[in-house]
């Protein structure tokens, strides 16, 4: 029988910057584990991130730039003015927005395929609208200096709001503090609107630059545990700029963003001490991750000193498939669309095992991804194909770009379209940003994920240091 547990965010106004653990006791009701936790200012699992996006004009091709909400009195002393929009919950947004009629019925399917929306979650989501998103205005104020002003109270007015000077991205914890404002928002928890806050820090290097901001969200959740008498932390991402994700770690400081390989979304699954647990379900709104397993009665609340133990042996039953590293790779396959690699059209990732397998997830409007392009070569001229392979899954604009930029960096290994009706990786719906990458191992099991660059090289080198070319 399978067993679940709870991990409880609690939603009070008392933010801390350091991790201390509360003495709130674990409760336990037959299969359900309940631990209340907190929310705190500061860089999280995410560490010092922020996203970038461009203004309202720059998106006006989108429906979705229709359903924008105008804000009024942008003061006159900014000149030069570009408006910016972000919401805070895009799914939420975009749900009232089709209620509201603003946005038609293929364009809110289209958007679920886009982001992995699971379009039955809808019924957690508020038809009328709600103020879950960050309108901002910037230009140059009277010094001729780049400012900005956020509508802080989300009212639909810049009246009530002050001019701010739009200041470099920051690398201190401290001073990304001291430059954050708190932004009024609302969301759907329980059948019920909860108004609350999120914490922003502009940034403006962009702006000047490309005429884009970048905002970074200085929030997170956590909770230290034990299970089985070894010292957990549990941390989960603020989730503003993408998808949240939790981060299971063994308890110690930690002075860094966790690896692309020890996050983990919904429906994949984490090892605590060997035991297989599935991230069911991760509600930001309601501050709620869903975990589910068969070893709950090994959950306890924080071990005492001196007693964590090495973890235990254990043997799965059965392999799992999973998105998450150390677990077997959701299936792959497609028709190859690179003109430039004819040796077979069918493109499997069952067909590869026995090989090291590098999966690339790229888009033709993402520069970084491009700019991996000549590792990703230089990888695959060195290494013999019965050893190493790589695969593209790629998102494009437009087919004629495509084919310009695998011709141009000497893209000579088999590439999928994400979202052709050939092409199954239903397994990788998480995957929306890019570049995202997964290292797969002969035995078809994820080994490593977000390998870029001279990572990749090491990484490789290091498995792959026999039959190699000179």
């Amino acid at each position: 029988m399978k067993l679940s547990f709870t991990v409880l965010m609690a939603l009070g106004a008392l933010y801390s910057g350091s991790l201390k653990a509360q003495n709130t006791p674990i409760t336990i009701k037959g299969d359900t584990v309940l631990i209340q936790t907190r929310k705190v200012l500061g860089f999280g699992p995410e560490g010092n991130s922020s996203t970038a996006f461009g203004s309202k004009d720059m998106n006006n091709s989108d429906e979705e730039y229709l359903a924008y909400p105008t804000i009024k009195n942008i003061p006159p002393e900014l000149t030069g003015v570009k408006e910016f929009f972000y919401p805070v919950n895009r799914f939420q947004f975009i749900f009232q927005s089709y209620k509201a009629g603003k946005i038609t019925k293929p364009g809110l399917l289209k958007k679920a395929e886009n982001y992995g929306w699971n379009l039955a979650d809808t019924t957690t989501l508020s038809k009328k609208y709600l103020a879950c998103y960050i309108n901002a205005a910037v230009g140059k104020n009277k010094d001729g200096d780049d400012a900005i002003i956020i509508d802080l109270n989300n009212n639909g007015d810049y009246a009530d709001d002050k001019i701010m000077s739009l200041k470099p991205r920051q690398e201190s914890e401290e001073q990304m503090l001291a430059w954050s404002v708190s932004v009024s928002t609302e969301s759907m928890q329980n059948g019920k609107v909860v108004k609350s806050s999120v914490p922003v820090c502009p940034a403006g290097a962009l702006f000047s630059q490309r005429g884009m901001l970048s905002l970074a969200f200085p929030e997170f959740s956590y909770q230290k545990f034990a299970f089985n008498g070894i010292d957990y932390v549990l941390c989960v991402s603020a989730g503003y700029t993408g998808k949240p994700f939790v981060a299971i770690l063994a308890d110690r400081p930690y002075f860094d963003r966790v690896s692309g390989s020890k996050r983990v979304f919904e429906n994949q699954y984490v090892k605590l001490d060997n035991a297989d647990f599935k991230i069911a379900k991760i509600n930001r709104e309601a501050a709620q991750v869903t975990l589910v397993g068969t070893e709950s009665a090994q959950f306890n609340i924080k071990a005492e000193a001196g007693m964590s133990k090495q973890a235990v042996a254990r043997t799965s039953a059965k392999m799992l498939t999973s998105f998450s590293t150390g677990y077997l790779a959701p299936p792959i396959k497609g028709l190859n669309m690179n003109r430039y690699f004819t040796k077979y059209s069918d493109v499997s990732l069952a067909s590869l095992k026995g090989k090291f397998v590098f999966v690339d997830f790229w888009a033709t409007y993402c520069g970084p991804c491009i700019a991996e392009m000549p590792y990703l070569a230089k990888a695959y001229e060195k290494y013999p194909r019965d050893k190493f392979e790589i695969i593209g899954v790629f998102n494009e604009t437009d087919a004629k770009i495509t084919e310009k930029l695998m011709r141009d960096n000497f893209v000579s290994w088999p590439n999928i379209l994400q979202h052709a009706k050939t092409s199954n990786v239903s397994g990788y719906g998480l995957v929306n940003s890019y570049p995202t990458t997964l290292l797969i191992n002969p035995e078809g099991k994820i080994v490593a994920k977000d390998l870029r660059g001279e990572q990749l090289a090491a990484k490789l080198d290091e498995l792959l240091n026999a039959n190699v070319k000179d």
